[in-house]
């Protein structure tokens, strides 16, 4: 069963317009949750000879593996009953791809010698 509370827009607030016509709602008045998406990377190099170095890196995504939630459906003919286990208009029901740079945290570790 979802809860009433994984609902962020009630479909009772709009309605579709009738046939032929847009409607009356403005661009952009639903917004769905932000991303929050934290890399780092660290470096430091070594003098190994007077023309050798060795250079170590250190490079995070997502550093604090915080989960980015999708956007809202946004197809107002979806059934929206969170009583009887349906989610629908308004309804986030999925996490951000890896596409839209939300992924889980990774990491990679490097070396190399330049000369």
């Amino acid at each position: 069963m979802i809860s009433s509370t994984a609902c962020s827009l009630g479909s009772s607030a709009t309605a579709p317009p009738p046939l032929g016509r847009f409607g009356t709602s403005g661009v952009g008045i639903v917004e769905g949750p932000g991303t929050i998406n934290w890399d780092f990377a660290l470096s430091k190099s070594f003098n190994l000879t007077e023309r050798a170095k060795l250079r170590v890196e250190v490079s995070f995504v997502n550093l604090l593996n915080h989960v980015n939630l999708g956007g809202p459906d946004m197809t107002i003919t979806h059934a929206n009953n969170p009583s009887q286990g349906l989610c629908g208009f308004g309804c986030i029901t999925a996490a951000q791809g890896l596409y839209q740079f939300a992924g889980a945290r990774s990491g990679q570790i490097g070396a190399r010698i330049d000369f």
